[in-house]
C-alpha cells in the first residue's frame, strides 16, 4: 500500500479523534488484568475467557473493547487467525468510535501479526506502516520498537534485503538504550535472525559476521537474566553458525543444550526445527540409524503443531537417510509419502485460493459500507462534508491505481513462483528414480554376475543421492556436474551396451571447481539421445559435450550423431519435458542474476544427430552457495 495512502488514512483517523476525544471517558478499570496474562502465558484459554466476561458485562464501550481485544488474542493463540481477525475488527471499530486513534496502535500490530501468519504478507505491511506512523505520532516507543522489529521481518520474508535492514538499524539505538533485560535479549536475537536472512539471499559475509556477534549478545543476556525464550533460540542459532563452519561436534552441543530447556507443549515449533537440524547433522557423519531416529522426532513434532511443509521435511530427511544408507525400502516409502502430502497441501490450495478472494471481496464491501456510516455520524456540517467526501474521492482514485498496479505486480509475482514449482517438482524427479528401480532389477535379472550388479547398483544409488540434493541448490559447480553426468552415462552404458560412447571436454582456461551452473540442466537432453536419438540406429552413437568460455560468459554445447529431426521442426520433435525444464531454470536465472542467458537446438554441421546450445553467464560457487 503507497505510503500516501496510509499518510491519507492516518490524517483521518487523528482528525475524527479530536471531535470526541474531549467529550468521550477512555479509561476503563480492569484489575484482573494481571491474571489474564498469567494465564495467557500458561495457555489456560477457557479461563481466559471465563474472566473477561465481566468486560464484556461492563456498560463503558472501552471495556467492551478490550474484551474483544482479549477474545481476539486467544484466537490468535489458537491459530484460529481468521477468527481473530473478525475480532479485532470489532475491537477497533469501538475505538475509533469513541475513543483517542492513539490507542489504536496495539490493535493494528495484533491485526498484521494475524495476516502475517496467513502469509498476507503486503497486507500486513500496510497494518504496520500504519501502526508506525500512529505511534511516532504520539512518541509510543515501545510500539515504534515493535513496529519497526516487525517491518524488518516482513521485509526479510519478501526477500527485500536492504528495506529490512533498514529497519533494523533504525531499530538498533532504541535496543542500544535499553537496561539489559530478557526484553533486550529477544530483540537483539531478532536483529541476529535479519542479518542471517540477509546473509542467506546475498551471501555477503560481512551479514553473517554481524548475525554471529548479535547472536552472542542475545545469548549472553539471555543467560544472565535466565530468559528461557531466547536461550532456547540462541542455542539453536548457535548451531546454524557452527552447523555452517562444518562444525558439527559444537553444533550437537548447542542442540542438545537447547533441548534439554525445551518444554513439550509449549516449545513444540523449536523442537521440531531441533530434532531436524540434528537429523541432518548425523545425515552428515553418516550414522544413519541416528539420523533416521532423529526423523522419526522431527515428524512427530511436525504433525503435533499442524505443518505440512514440516512433514514434508521429515519425510525428504528419511529419503536421504534411506538413500544414502541403501535401505530403498524406507527412501522408496518416504518418497511415496511425500508426494502424498505435497498433492494433498497443493490441493488445499487451490480452495483457500478461492475463499480468500470471496473473503477479501465481503470484507472490502463492508468496510466500505461502515465508512460511509461513520462519516454520516461524525460530520456535522455541509463544509465537513465536502471536505471528507474530496478525501474519499481521492482515497478511491488512488485505491484503483494502487489496486491495478498491485495486480500487475501480483500476476508476475505468481508467474515467478509457477515457475519455482515446476522447478522444483522437476528436479525432485520421480520419473527418474522409478526408472532407475526398474532398471536396476532387469539388469540384475539379465546379467549373472554380481559383481556387475553390484556396481550399477551403487552407480545407481550415487545418482539418486545428486538428484535429491540438487532440490536443495539452484546451482552447482561444473565439476559436480560433470561428476553426475559421468555417473550417469556410466550407468546407461551398462543398461545399453555397446550403443553409444560419450565424451565430455572442458576449456583450459575454466577452473571447474570454482565456475558453476544451474544444476542437471544438462540431464533431459542426454536422457533423449539416448532414448530416443540412438534408437533404430544401425551404427554405434556418440554423445560430445563441451565447456567453452566466449564473449558472453560459458557456452555448454550437448551434440549426438543420432538419427535428429528428420525433417520435422525442432519444437515438434523436441521432448517437451526437457525444453520446458531449460526454458524454466534460464527464466530463474536471468531473473536473479539480471542476465540474458538462452539456448537454442539445431541439428549438426553434418545433418545427422542432435546439437543443443546453452548460453549462461559467469557465475562462481562463492556467489551463489546456499546455506542449508
Amino acid at each position: 500500500m503507497p505510503l500516501r495512502y496510509l499518510s491519507i488514512i492516518a490524517a483521518l483517523l487523528m482528525t475524527l479523534s479530536v471531535e470526541v476525544n474531549a467529550q468521550i471517558d477512555c479509561n476503563c478499570t480492569f484489575s484482573d488484568s494481571v491474571v489474564v496474562s498469567e494465564l495467557m502465558d500458561s495457555e489456560q484459554y477457557d479461563s481466559v475467557l471465563n474472566v473477561i466476561e465481566k468486560l464484556h458485562a461492563n456498560p463503558n464501550v472501552i471495556c467492551i473493547s478490550r474484551y474483544y481485544g482479549y477474545k481476539g488474542r486467544v484466537a490468535f493463540q489458537k491459530r484460529e487467525y481468521d477468527s481473530s481477525l473478525v475480532l479485532y475488527k470489532q475491537e477497533r471499530d469501538l475505538i475509533l468510535s469513541y475513543c483517542d486513534s492513539s490507542k489504536i496502535v496495539s490493535n493494528l500490530i495484533n491485526n498484521a501479526e494475524s495476516r502475517y501468519r496467513q502469509s498476507k504478507l503486503d497486507e500486513a505491511i500496510s497494518e504496520m506502516l500504519l501502526a508506525l506512523s500512529l505511534a511516532e505520532r504520539y512518541n509510543d516507543t515501545s510500539n515504534i520498537i515493535v513496529s519497526y522489529s516487525f517491518l524488518s521481518l516482513l521485509f526479510n520474508k519478501l526477500l527485500q534485503t536492504e528495506k529490512a535492514l533498514h529497519y533494523c538499524r533504525l531499530l538498533l539505538p532504541y535496543i542500544e538504550q535499553m537496561e539489559y533485560s530478557g526484553e533486550k535479549a529477544d530483540l537483539y536475537n531478532k536483529l541476529s535472525s535479519r542479518y542471517l536472512h540477509a546473509f542467506q539471499d546475498t551471501k555477503n559475509q560481512k551479514y553473517f559476521d554481524t548475525c554471529q556477534d548479535y547472536t552472542l549478545k542475545a545469548h549472553a543476556t539471555a543467560l544472565e537474566f535466565k530468559d528461557r525464550y531466547v536461550l532456547v533460540r540462541t542455542y539453536n542459532k548457535l548451531q546454524g553458525i557452527e552447523y555452517y563452519k562444518k562444525n558439527y561436534k559444537k553444533a550437537l552441543i548447542y542442540l542438545d543444550s537447547a533441548k534439554r530447556i525445551c518444554q513439550p507443549g509449549v516449545d513444540d515449533e523449536i523442537l521440531y526445527t531441533i530434532n531436524g537440524d540434528i537429523g541432518h547433522i548425523y545425515l552428515e557423519l553418516a550414522q544413519y540409524t541416528v539420523t533416521k531416529s532423529y526423523a522419526d522426532s522431527c515428524l512427530y513434532y511436525a504433525r503435533k503443531i499442524g505443518s505440512y511443509g514440516g512433514v514434508m521435511n521429515a519425510y525428504a530427511l528419511m529419503y536421504q537417510c534411506g538413500s544414502r544408507s541403501k535401505d530403498y525400502k524406507m527412501a522408496l516409502d518416504a518418497l511415496g509419502k511425500y508426494y502424498e502430502i505435497k498433492d494433498s497441501v497443493e490441493t488445499i490450495d487451490k480452495t483457500k485460493a478461492v475463499n480468500e478472494l470471496e473473503e477479501k471481496y465481503n470484507r472490502a464491501k463492508n468496510e466500505r459500507t461502515i465508512h460511509e456510516l461513520n462519516q454520516e455520524k461524525e460530520i456535522s456540517n455541509l463544509k465537513i462534508k465536502y471536505l471528507t467526501g474530496g478525501i474519499l474521492s481521492a482515497i478511491l482514485i488512488i485505491v484503483a491505481i494502487f489496486m491495478y498496479y498491485r495486480q500487475e505486480i501480483l500476476k508476475k509475482k505468481n508467474e515467478y513462483l509457477e515457475v519455482e514449482q515446476r522447478l522444483n517438482r522437476a528436479r525432485l524427479n520421480p520419473h527418474l528414480f522409478f526408472n532407475s528401480l526398474t532398471a536396476i532389477q532387469g539388469h540384475a535379472l539379465r546379467e549373472k554376475d554380481i559383481a556387475s550388479v553390484a556396481t550399477y547398483l551403487s552407480k545407481q544409488a550415487k545418482i539418486m543421492r545428486i538428484t535429491l540434493e540438487s532440490t536443495y541448490k539452484e546451482l552447482v559447480s561444473i565439476e559436480d556436474e560433470v561428476d553426475f553426468l559421468k555417473q550417469y552415462l556410466d550407468t546407461q552404458m551398462l543398461l545399453y551396451k555397446d550403443r553409444f560412447d560419450y565424451e565430455i571436454s572442458i576449456d583450459e582456461d575454466i577452473d571447474i571447481s570454482d565456475m558453476a551452473l544451474p544444476s542437471m540442466i544438462l540431464q533431459p537432453f542426454i536422457e533423449n539421445s539416448i532414448e530416443h536419438g540412438f534408437s533404430d540406429i544401425d551404427y554405434k552413437g556418440k554423445i560430445v559435450v563441451s565447456f567453452k568460455l566466449n564473449e558472453q560468459g560459458l557456452e555448454v554445447v550437448v551434440g549426438d550423431n543420432g538419427k535428429g529431426f528428420a525433417g520435422k521442426s525442432n519444437d515438434a520433435k523436441f521432448p517437451s519435458r526437457a525444453t520446458q525444464i531449460i526454458k524454466d531454470r534460464l527464466f530463474l536465472l536471468n531473473q536473479q542474476y539480471k542476465s540474458k542467458a538462452f539456448y537454442k537446438l539445431g541439428s549438426s554441421d553434418d545433418a545427422q544427430g542432435t546439437v543443443v546450445v546453452i548460453q549462461l553467464p559467469m557465475i562462481y560457487v562463492n556467489e551463489s552457495t546456499d546455506n542449508r
